[in-house]
């Protein structure tokens, strides 16, 4: 009987050892699964970085686009596009003309600049604002904007003008002769110089006198000559064409 017992156990020993190498083996198959799904992934990511690399030039093609496009005044600023309708007139794709509105041509209409080169442009009658793109060697002359110029892209020009406002971005040796009555604002712009404006443009009497017409009738809503005089006599009083205000030395502060 003790004999037989032992028998048993040792079967009984050996039953349970068996089941417990199969149940190793079988943890085993499983913690190879995820090796497995390991060396997929890994190949995954070998095609993923060589899909990147790929394609590496194609994005670095387009970042020096880009900043060409920034340091060379071509794009939209802050994703502005320039009005365009019955209210505007364009001047664009000039190269070595004088440009000349008499008073009374652009009947209170904005004007945009665009692309003009080695030009002469003078804009004898007031007119709401105006907006200038990529001018090369040029020479203008606004009598009055009786709110602001934009201006984007410029090289090597000279303006003369009276304004309520200017904002001059990705510019680069360009002069400004002003009277102006808030102060003047720089972005991404060198060599910029500013000074106050003493021009006066001499018009023959009979153009003179239409162009007094035309000032009465295009003035702005709700400003009336006695308010633009106290402005104008405020400005000469504070000239505010040297307080310019360079938004990139600001954002370093």
């Amino acid at each position: 009987t003790l004999s037989r017992l032992e028998d048993q156990l040792i079967q009984e020993r050996d039953r349970s050892t068996q089941s417990k190498r199969f149940a190793f083996r079988r943890k085993k198959v499983e913690k190879s699964l995820p090796s497995t799904q390991t060396a997929g992934a890994g190949a995954a990511c070998a095609m993923a970085e060589a899909t990147r690399t790929k394609a590496a030039p194609e994005l670095s093609r387009g970042a020096e686009t880009s900043q060409l496009k920034e340091t060379g005044g071509q794009r939209e600023e802050e994703g502005e596009e320039d009005p365009c309708g019955s209210h505007t007139v364009y001047v664009e794709n000039r190269k070595n003309e004088v440009i000349v509105f008499r008073p009374g041509e652009l009947r209170g209409r904005e004007l945009i600049l665009r692309d003009l080169d080695q030009c002469l442009l003078v804009v004898a009658e007031k007119i709401p604002a105006a907006r200038v793109r990529r001018l090369t060697a040029c020479l203008v002359f606004f009598a009055d904007i009786s709110s602001s110029l934009w201006l984007f892209g410029c090289r090597k020009s000279l303006f003369c003008l009276q304004c309520q406002q200017l904002r001059v971005h990705d510019s680069r040796d360009v002069a400004f002769l002003l009277r102006i009555f808030s102060s003047p604002i720089i972005e991404r712009t060198t060599g910029a110089v500013f000074g106050p404006q003493l021009l006066q443009l001499r018009l023959p009497p009979s153009v003179a006198a239409e162009g007094e017409e035309s000032s009465r009738n295009t003035e702005a809503a709700g400003e009336t000559s006695g308010s633009r005089n106290h402005e104008a006599e405020r400005c000469d009083a504070a000239p505010l064409w040297q307080d310019v205000k360079d938004f990139d030395w600001i954002k370093k502060q």
